[in-house]
């Protein structure tokens, strides 16, 4: 159901801007809530609220090369690329897949982020957003974050 799938997100990515090493840990160590996160994306890409709430959820969970790495497998790439073309006029959404963008960006294949055109999505998110600081910042540093043969 979309509206329990909505609510799920919105909890799991309060409780993952905590600062509680605890809660984060406890998300990260249970793979089915991460795959269940990615899963909600996919099942549910019209959704911006449940877009939103995955970008927020790996941007906060992505803390190392392992996990960025495990994400990307799920297809966190895809849906954060498919969020991004699927709602290019929510700023929101833009920001939230920008800054998961940025975090995930160091621990994936080079393959996976120009197979997903990630690059372009960004690009086109910031000119869309001209006016939007925090797309702006958040899509800047994602794209500082690209290999440089990439670039």
């Amino acid at each position: 159901n979309m509206a329990i799938s909505e609510r799920v997100c919105s909890i799991v990515a309060a409780l993952s801007t905590t600062n509680l090493f605890e809660v984060k840990l406890a998300i990260i160590e249970h793979e089915i809530a991460v795959n269940r996160i990615i899963e909600c994306m996919y099942r549910y890409p019209q959704n911006s609220h449940i877009q939103m709430a995955g970008s927020e959820i790996i941007s906060l969970i992505s803390v190392d090369e392992y996990i960025m790495s495990d994400i990307a497998g799920l297809g966190g790439i895809d849906r954060l690329s498919t969020a991004m073309q699927q709602h290019l006029d929510n700023s929101l959404v833009q920001e939230k897949a920008c800054e998961a963008l940025k975090m995930l960006i160091p621990g994936v294949e080079n393959d996976i982020l120009m197979g997903n055109d990630v690059g372009k999505w960004i690009i086109v998110s910031m000119r869309r957003h001209k006016e939007n600081s925090k797309v702006q910042i958040q899509g800047i540093s994602a794209l500082f974050r690209f290999p440089l043969f990439i670039r």
